[in-house]
């Protein structure tokens, strides 16, 4: 009899119970999102060196590397991953030899963190790349606010997003393939190249393409995707959280916190609840939060009135 790891028994039973694939799977979807994150820091260092894509680039390890504990060998391997990324990403084109052989370290580490990338979770993992924080449309606002770093980093993601959505293409009907690919192909018009381009277009063009493509996947998987319910979403927040505070792994956990809180919750929390959301924002910007304080918002957050 097939033994399932618990991980994807979890989130195949919280699918079932009818929760978005984003919270039943948040911790799937964030591994892999890590391991992509990663891979396109590197492509941009390789072509141009940079602090923020440096910075990326120790966001995506250090989110892998917090779970690699039973895996010395592999987190020694990211380890020495980052320390060459930044030697050897001083100049322009030193990191492009290594590429190869950094892809394929990242390739064993999702094999032992996600040993399978089932389409729903495969789904999950392109609405995080293209609707989440630090995600394609995202970088594409960055981008229009002079971030230059930030633009080559989403070009490298929207990439990426091309091959996901090709590995998923048989599981979709016809309709919803075309749906997506007309949604891809709207980004790759505002990502016309990795260079900075000489001009943008409105930044909500790449955000309702990229909505434009997640709910083409819902409906042609049958699967809800993104969580749409904000106290749903505020306490898992807080679950997150509170493993941050009380793990071994602080800053690992931290990170996830924030990527979940800047992906799903401070759009809405920002325009219902602005006194929660600034200071949240703020202090989930620091390393190490602090976690009473966190934890105090998010509960007055959640019980506030007017949710309804």
């Amino acid at each position: 009899m097939a033994v399932w790891p618990l991980p994807l028994v979890a989130g195949l039973l919280g699918l079932a119970l009818g929760q978005p694939l984003l919270l039943a799977r948040e911790e799937e979807v964030r591994l892999l999102w890590a391991g992509e994150v990663a891979r396109a820091a590197l492509e941009a260092l390789a072509e141009a060196p940079s602090p923020e894509a440096l910075a990326a680039l120790e966001e995506g390890l250090a989110l892998l590397s917090g779970r690699l504990g039973p895996y010395p060998g592999l987190l020694s391997g990211l380890e020495a991953l980052g320390a060459e990324a930044r030697r050897a990403g001083e100049e322009a084109g030193g990191l492009r030899p290594l590429l190869p052989q950094a892809f394929s370290l990242l390739e064993a580490v999702q094999e032992a963190l996600v040993p399978r990338v089932d389409p729903p979770l495969r789904a999950g993992l392109m609405a995080q790349m293209a609707l989440g924080a630090e995600g394609v449309a995202a970088r594409y606002r960055e981008g229009f606010l002079l971030g230059r770093e930030a633009y080559r980093l989403g070009f490298f993601l929207l990439w990426r997003l091309w091959i996901h959505a090709d590995a998923l293409r048989p599981h979709l009907p016809p309709a919803a393939w075309g749906r997506v690919r007309e949604g891809l192909s709207l980004l790759q018009g505002l990502y016309p190249s990795s260079a900075f381009p000489p001009y943008f277009r409105d930044p909500e063009e790449a955000r309702q393409a990229a909505l434009d493509l997640v709910y083409a996947l819902e409906a042609g998987l049958g699967v809800d995707l993104l969580p749409r319910d904000p106290r749903a979403n505020l306490a898992y927040l807080l679950g997150l959280a509170q493993r941050a505070c009380q793990g071994p792994q602080a800053r690992e956990g931290w990170q996830a916190t924030r990527l979940f809180f800047h992906s799903h919750l401070l759009p809405v929390l920002g325009a219902t609840f602005p006194s929660l959301a600034e200071p949240l924002a703020r202090a989930l910007g620091k390393p190490f939060p602090d976690c009473g304080q966190v934890f105090s918002w998010l509960q007055e957050a959640l019980e506030a009135p007017g949710w309804e």
